[in-house]
């Protein structure tokens, strides 16, 4: 029977615990150079009691010790280890620890992503992985660089991509020297980097928004988009909508935290236990779904006037107060020093994402897809420093099935069918079974909930479908709602309100 204590750190470590040293009190036995341990246990009323005992020396000691508050001075620090990969790393963190099996012994982390046309211009460390992945037969045909074209013909019809196309001659022939090794890799300058969402999203707005840039790739096997008109009733608030008849979603296991998930630390990649032993795997496990959906681009004009308004309200002042004692709460000692207003996000991104709730759920009624299977993707941050603000929206689905979906979704994009859509979702939005308590729902005092007037009759939807776990949403931001004057909020959708 394995016994049940392990040791673990912030930084995804896990190691055996030192049972013999623990029961020493860090020094050896007396009596013999490998001792004979025992561990007995007991029931008692604060749970169970358990001893481990040496047979050599009789020297005893509780576990009790290695959970209480005073734990961290009597643990060992960490020795560095990953049992996956059987090799030790140099470790600053103090042991903690954990049961075998326990429910915090292992988080995934993972990446999605879609694979839109990269417009960047790609670096022959860039193309490594790519060269990687090709089969052995496709890489060989690249002997002279005047094979090049042939070589591109071959990745094109063996490995199904269109990767190389457009890459220079000159970084493409660099890229497959550093892979047959007739090159020195460029030197990695290690970055203490983090995961930031906008390192994903902020690509895809910027291809999404550039009617030059998704349209002159529409042609490819994974990707095809078309603008359609704005419905007039649209047009104050929505600048630009995009059908996207072709999408491909990958999904990728990049590795695992212990302790906390991902998103209750700091986000430093370092806490991210690796997949090799180098950290740069040439494959991860993924997954590619293929599907369809519709964007949404909204007035920048229109947002950030409308969220200058809704700033300086107590009722925002509320919910910034709920997500500060939310944070402190729910993140664990591992977060460090974070500042939750960094992680709060501002009122474009409730309205957007209520909105996107109201779409996905009369949608479901009209494009053959549950509501389930349908999937949001917020684009919602304001201008700072180098960033462009961005406001928006993609409702998706996708499927593993090679053929992808059925077109049911896209379909939704034409201007009469989604001026209909929108219409329908406003006006099953205003009114809730649940009303007046869901719309005059603001938190008070110590609550610590994180939406306004939603709930489970009117806006929320399945984890499945939603990015934030039905968090940050409020009817009122959207959509003008008969409430108390006190809790009132403009709405950004005012004009569409008023035509109606």
């Amino acid at each position: 029977m394995p016994a049940r204590y392990l040791i673990a750190c912030a930084n995804g470590h896990l190691d055996e615990f030192p049972y013999a040293g623990w029961v020493h009190r860090g020094k050896p036995c007396s009596k013999a150079k490998i001792p004979q341990l025992r561990m007995r246990e007991w029931k008692s009323n604060i749970g169970p009691d358990v001893q481990i005992m040496c047979v050599s020396c009789t020297a005893t000691r509780g576990m009790l010790e290695a959970t209480g508050p005073k734990a961290a001075d009597k643990l060992p620090r960490c020795r560095g280890r990953h049992a996956h990969l059987d090799a030790f790393y140099p470790c600053d963190q103090q042991g903690r620890l954990m049961m075998l099996g326990a429910a915090n012994q292992w988080f995934p982390s993972t990446l999605g992503l879609l694979a839109l046309p990269r417009e960047e211009v790609a670096s022959a460390a860039d193309l490594v992985p790519l060269l990687q992945a090709l089969p052995h037969g496709v890489l060989v045909t690249a002997t002279v660089k005047e094979a090049l074209p042939g070589f591109r013909l071959a990745a094109g019809m063996v490995a199904q991509t269109d990767a190389f196309d457009d890459v220079d001659d000159e970084v493409l022939w660099e890229a497959i020297q550093l892979v047959k090794g007739g090159a020195v890799a460029p030197k990695v300058v290690a970055t203490d980097r983090r995961t930031d969402p906008m390192t994903v999203l902020g690509p895809e707005w910027l291809v999404l928004t550039d009617e030059r840039k998704y349209t002159r790739h529409s042609g490819s096997a994974d990707f095809r988009a078309v603008r359609r008109e704005v419905p007039d009733a649209l047009s104050t608030v929505v600048s630009a909508v995009v059908a996207v008849e072709k999408l491909k979603k990958v999904n990728a296991f990049i590795g695992f935290t212990r302790i906390d998930a991902l998103d209750r630390i700091d986000d430093a990649s370092a806490r991210v236990a690796p997949l090799s032993r180098n950290g740069r795997p040439s494959w991860v496990p993924s997954t590619e779904d293929r599907g369809e959906g519709f964007f949404l681009q909204f007035e920048e004009d229109a947002v950030s006037s409308w969220e200058e308004k809704v700033l300086p309200l107590p009722v925002w002042a509320a919910f910034k107060e709920a997500h500060r004692i939310n944070f402190r709460r729910r993140t664990s000692a591992t977060a460090g020093d974070i500042d939750p207003d960094l992680r709060f996000p501002p009122p474009r991104y409730w309205a957007i994402h209520t909105l996107s709730h109201l779409l996905i759920r009369e949608a479901a009624m009209s494009s053959g897809y549950g509501s389930a299977s349908l999937t949001e993707r917020i684009y919602a941050w304001r201008e700072g420093g180098d960033i462009r603000p961005a406001a928006g929206l993609l409702i998706s689905t996708t499927a593993s099935d090679s053929e992808g979906t059925l077109g049911g979704l896209v379909d939704l994009a034409r201007p009469e069918k989604l001026g209909r859509l929108i219409s329908d979702a406003v006006r099953r939005g205003q009114r809730c079974s649940s009303d007046p308590i869901c719309s005059h729902r603001v938190p008070a005092d110590k609550e610590e909930f994180l939406h306004g007037a939603a709930c489970h009759f009117c806006l929320f939807v399945s984890e499945t479908s939603c990015e934030r776990t039905n968090r940050f949403l409020d009817r009122r931001l959207l959509l003008g709602l008969v409430t108390d004057p006190a809790v009132a909020t403009p709405h950004l959708l005012e004009p569409l309100v008023e035509v109606r």
